[in-house]
């Protein structure tokens, strides 16, 4: 079999769907596949394509609505003529609007969508809704990170269920599951209490400010507990004002952004993780504390239930501060340590080589498809 040319297509991204790029970029079979990057590519991205060997084309591709659009489309129908790859996968809501308007979809190689997560509802973010569903409808396949997200595309974006397929993200166990030595940072924390953490973007949909919210309320039972936040976002300086406002901005500690290779020490520190987002695709940080033997409390939103199960792996609560701290003080009792070893378990099938496995499956149909008339 001859090796198939890979074009993937990315929005400027950071957590998750960054880590998903770079655990794809990694793990394809260049006997099969042999990927190519275009898109919004930065700095620290550049450097990790050249370090893997994968060719990455620059476009203006903004994060949100932008008049760069219409260069974007045009220098990817361009490079599309050019390089004449054999497969398209596109990532996100905004390479759905990249591919559209390049006039890719039925007009050139078989297409694959990611879903990453959901878009946005509200009267401001409406065109992406439409975008997307129109381009959803239209790829040969459509790869989404968790059930839940599965089944808004069938129901919200109009997919068929048969050309969809679940593949959550992988845990990368070179940095996760080890014995857990906490970062130094730590020393300079304050001593003693429970240690609630989480890593998300300072973002709105991340809903930081309502654990902010919710350390206030769960000071009044656990006195001496802190909150360790790692990310930063457009919403650092509103949720310094949220804690100050909330009287708990001297418990409230903000790493700012950690490498990679950082986090499992952060987790290593904590002893509750929480993932207080109002939207979620999956949750990978959540899946990685389990992976290091936190027991960890999720909004009931999203993908995220599916990690926790039927609250025998963790707790899945209401995006609201009084019900997250009610479920920190479950998570700091006995429940804690039986939710971690669990979790701890169910983590273990999070694995590269199964996401690999399942991507590159998806590639094989869509271009059989593509083949057959199918797509």
């Amino acid at each position: 079999m001859s090796v198939r040319r890979v074009l993937i297509v990315v929005r400027p991204a950071s957590g998750g769907q960054r880590q998903h790029l770079v655990t794809l970029l990694r793990g394809l079979d260049r006997s099969r596949y042999e990927p190519m990057v275009a898109g919004a590519i930065d700095p620290q991205l550049r450097q990790l394509l050249g370090s893997l060997d994968v060719e990455g084309i620059a476009l203006p591709v903004a994060g949100g609505l932008d008049v760069r659009d219409v260069q974007a489309c045009m220098g990817l129908r361009s490079l599309v003529r050019q390089r004449s790859p054999d497969l398209i996968h596109g990532h996100g809501a905004k390479s759905a609007m990249i591919l559209a308007g390049a006039g890719l979809l039925g007009h050139g190689p078989p297409v694959v969508y990611t879903l990453h997560g959901f878009t946005r509802t509200a009267a401001a973010s409406a065109l992406f809704v439409r975008g997307e569903a129109a381009v959803a409808r239209r790829v040969t396949r459509v790869i989404a990170v968790s059930s839940a997200l599965g089944e808004w595309a069938v129901h919200h974006l109009g997919v068929s269920p048969e050309r969809i397929a679940v593949i959550p993200n992988a845990i990368d166990w070179d940095r996760f599951g080890k014995e857990p030595v906490p970062d130094p940072q730590w020393a300079e924390a304050a001593p003693g209490g429970p240690r609630i953490g989480t890593v998300a973007r300072l973002s709105s949909e991340k809903g930081v400010d309502i654990l902010t919210r919710a350390l206030a309320v769960l000071r009044t039972q656990a006195p001496d507990a802190t909150l360790h936040v790692v990310g930063d976002g457009p919403d650092r300086h509103r949720l310094l004002a949220r804690a100050r406002a909330s009287g708990v901005l001297q418990h409230v500690r903000l790493w700012g952004q950690l490498p990679p290779e950082r986090i499992p020490g952060f987790l290593a520190g904590l002893t509750v993780y929480v993932q207080p987002s109002r939207r979620e695709g999956l949750g990978l940080a959540a899946l990685e504390a389990m992976a290091e033997g936190l027991p960890v409390v999720v909004t009931s939103v999203g993908g995220l239930p599916e990690l926790v199960g039927e609250n025998e792996r963790g707790l899945s609560v209401a995006p609201n501060a009084d019900a997250i701290a009610a479920g920190i003080l479950r998570a700091l009792g006995s429940e804690g340590p039986v939710w971690a070893q669990a979790a701890g378990r169910f983590a273990r099938s999070f694995t590269v080589e199964r996401q690999i496995a399942a991507t590159q499956d998806v590639y094989d149909s869509a271009v059989a498809a593509k083949a057959t008339g199918g797509g």
